[in-house]
């Protein structure tokens, strides 16, 4: 939501288009997301007591606070950054592109006027595009990368991830790998047909 957000407070351009959030929801975060119903029970399970139906919660405010405003804001900030990162790395500094989809630059549709960086550097609406494919590029990937690491954080509830073993779900293993391999897939594919536009 936030990348939306941006867009349409501030006329940032969009760092995660609306494809590449149905990968996210319908491919990459599936294989870790089953995995984890292969995931063998903590040693510590049978000591736990019961869950009381009429008080005790599966959701509740403690996986919400870390769902959202923990692992959600850490992984959105990550993203953020490297998205602001690629667009540094060309000179645009974030607030050089604040308003600048609204005043008809950076639509990146390839027949953009021209944008002048920070820099100095002019960049064509094709160049805008492969600049901007880069950028969604680098938040899609480090959005996939956080959801494998947060699939090894939810393992456990309450013994420490070393001593139940991170690697002895083997699904969550394959689970990982496809999603990153979807995820560098699409990315290469991606750089591919923005190279031969």
């Amino acid at each position: 939501m936030v990348p939306i957000f941006l867009d349409l407070a501030f006329g940032i351009p969009l760092a995660l288009p609306g494809l590449l959030v149905l990968v996210v929801d319908l491919i990459t975060e599936q294989g870790p997301a089953i995995s984890l119903s292969y995931e063998p029970p903590e040693s510590s399970l049978m000591r736990q007591p019961p869950r009381n139906l009429k008080t005790d919660r599966m959701v509740d405010w403690r996986l919400l606070r870390y769902s959202y405003l923990i692992s959600g804001l850490v992984t959105t900030g990550v993203c953020l950054l490297a998205y602001f990162i690629v667009l540094l790395s060309f000179g645009i500094a974030g607030g050089s592109i604040w308003q600048a989809s609204k005043n008809g630059f950076f639509v990146f549709d390839g027949s953009s006027p021209p944008f002048t960086a920070d820099n100095g550097t002019v960049y064509s609406g094709q160049e805008q595009k492969a600049i901007i494919f880069q950028a969604h590029a680098a938040y899609f990937f480090n959005l996939v990368a956080c959801q494998c690491i947060n699939v090894f954080l939810c393992k456990t509830r309450f013994v420490s991830l070393f001593k139940h073993g991170p690697l002895r779900n083997h699904t969550t293993a394959y689970g990982v790998s496809v999603a990153i391999f979807v995820a560098l897939a699409i990315i290469y594919i991606g750089a591919w047909q923005v190279r031969g536009a």
